[in-house]
C-alpha cells in the first residue's frame, strides 16, 4: 500500500510538474511572417526592378492573403504562393522607406513582419567618363583635364543647341581613373576586338553594367586602335589614343576637331544615328554632312543638332535641369579680395556673374562643380558689385 501511494504520488508530481512547464510557456503564433528580401539596409536606384520576397508560415490553417505596406500605405496585396512582389522603386518615391506585410489566414489568424528599411535614390542620370591606362602605360594628368575640358565644353554645346535649359549632367568625380589589367598592344591583338576588350575591362575596373538607364558611359583608353572600330553604340562610346592626343594638341587637327569627336561618339550613346542618306544614299534626300552626326565635328562648335536628334535628346533621361535652390553664404572680406560660397548640385554648368546696378550683368566665371559647395574668389572693385550664381 505504501509502496502503491508513493507510485501515485511521483506520477502526480511528475504530471504536475510538465503541466506546470507548458502552461508557463506562450503558446506558438498561428501565422509567422518576416521579409527575406529586400534586407534592411537596401539602397535602390529609382529605375531599378525589385521584388519583395515573403516567407509566411501558417501552423493551423492556410495563408489566405498577404498585404504589402511600404510607410503606412497599401503597395498592393498576394493572395498564394510564392509570395513574391515586384515594384518599380521610383514608385516608392526618393528617400528612406519601411516595408512590412501582414500575412492572414483562413482561420482569421494574422501576423506582421518587422519592418525592413530601405533608402531609394532619385533619379538622375550622368554621363560617367572613365579614363583607362593599359598596364604598361603611366597616368597622364593632361588627359584627365583634356577629357573634363572636352565634356564641360559638349555640355554647354549641347545646352545651347537643344535651348530649353537642359544638359546632361556629369558624373562626381567627372572622370575616373583606372589601370587596367592589360597591355595596350592587347586591346587590339586579343580576339575581341579593340572596342569589345575596352568595354569588357572597363565595366570590371567600374563595377559597371550595360545596359544601365542611370549611366552613359564614356571610356577613353590610352592604346592604339592600330585601325579597329572604335566609337558609340546607345549607352557607351569608346574612343582610342589618337582622340586623347587630339584633346591635348598632340595632333595635326585642331584640338575643336577632337571634342567634336567626342560629342559625335557621346551623341551615338545617347542614342543619336548618322542622318539619313549619309550613308545610304536615298532618293530625294539630301545628307545633312554638315550636322555633328555626320562631318559637322570636324568643324566643331561651328555645327549644329537635326530636329530628329533634337527630339531624341528631349525625350531622353540623360537631359534635364537641376533642382535646387542656389544658396549663396558666408561672404568674407580679404587684403587681396572677397569670397563666397555657393551650395548648388553637383555635375552641372554654373556661371558667376556681377552687376554694379542689378541691370547688366557681366559673366564673372564658368564652373562645373564636383562638390556641392564652391568657393568663389572676386577681386575688390572700387564700385560696389552684386554677384549671383546660375545654372548655365
Amino acid at each position: 500500500m505504501i509502496r502503491e501511494m508513493k507510485t501515485v504520488l511521483a506520477s502526480f508530481v511528475q504530471i504536475f510538474v510538465f503541466s506546470s512547464f507548458c502552461a508557463g510557456q506562450s503558446p506558438a503564433p498561428a501565422v509567422r511572417v518576416r521579409i527575406l528580401n529586400p534586407t534592411n539596409g537596401t539602397v535602390l536606384r529609382a529605375h531599378q526592378q525589385s521584388v519583395i520576397q515573403v516567407e509566411v508560415t501558417a501552423l493551423d490553417g492556410l495563408v489566405s492573403k498577404v498585404d504589402v505596406f511600404v510607410d503606412t500605405n497599401s503597395l498592393g496585396h498576394l493572395a498564394e504562393p510564392p509570395f513574391t512582389f515586384p515594384f518599380q522603386a521610383d514608385a516608392l518615391g526618393s528617400g528612406v522607406h519601411h516595408l512590412s506585410v501582414t500575412a492572414s489566414d483562413n482561420r482569421g489568424d494574422q501576423a506582421t513582419s518587422p519592418s525592413i528599411e530601405v533608402t531609394v535614390l532619385a533619379f538622375a542620370p550622368v554621363v560617367r567618363a572613365v579614363y583607362l591606362i593599359p598596364a604598361d602605360r603611366t597616368l597622364n594628368p593632361a588627359y584627365v583635364n583634356a577629357i573634363f575640358g572636352a565634356l564641360t565644353n559638349l555640355q554647354g554645346w549641347y545646352s545651347q543647341q537643344l535651348s530649353n535649359g537642359t544638359a546632361f549632367r556629369l558624373n562626381v568625380p567627372a572622370v575616373e581613373s583606372y589601370v587596367t589589367p592589360h597591355a595596350a598592344i592587347w586591346y587590339a591583338t586579343n580576339a575581341g576586338g579593340y572596342f569589345y576588350n575596352a568595354l569588357n575591362d572597363g565595366f570590371v575596373l567600374t563595377g559597371g553594367t550595360y545596359p544601365d538607364p542611370d549611366i552613359t558611359w564614356v571610356f577613353y583608353l590610352d592604346a592604339d586602335a592600330k585601325g579597329q572600330a572604335t566609337g558609340g553604340i546607345k549607352g557607351v562610346a569608346v574612343l582610342h589614343q589618337g582622340d586623347l592626343q587630339g584633346l591635348v594638341a598632340e595632333s595635326s587637327s585642331t584640338t575643336k576637331r577632337w571634342i567634336g569627336g567626342s560629342g559625335h561618339e557621346l551623341g551615338h550613346a545617347f542614342g543619336l544615328l548618322h542622318p539619313p542618306s549619309c550613308e545610304t544614299p536615298i532618293p530625294g534626300v539630301v545628307c545633312a554632312s554638315s550636322a555633328l552626326m555626320w562631318l559637322g565635328y570636324t568643324t566643331y562648335p561651328d555645327t549644329y543638332l537635326l530636329p530628329a536628334d533634337k527630339s531624341i535628346l528631349n525625350q531622353s533621361g540623360f537631359f534635364y535641369a537641376p533642382t535646387n535652390v542656389i544658396s549663396l553664404l558666408s561672404p568674407q572680406i580679404g587684403t587681396n579680395g572677397f569670397s563666397f560660397n555657393a551650395n548648388v548640385e553637383t555635375g552641372w554648368p554654373y556661371r558667376a556673374l556681377s552687376s554694379s546696378n542689378l541691370q547688366i550683368w557681366d559673366n564673372y566665371t564658368n564652373f562645373v562643380t564636383q562638390s556641392s559647395n564652391v568657393q568663389i574668389h572676386a577681386t575688390i572693385s572700387s564700385t560696389n558689385k552684386l554677384f549671383r550664381v546660375q545654372y548655365k
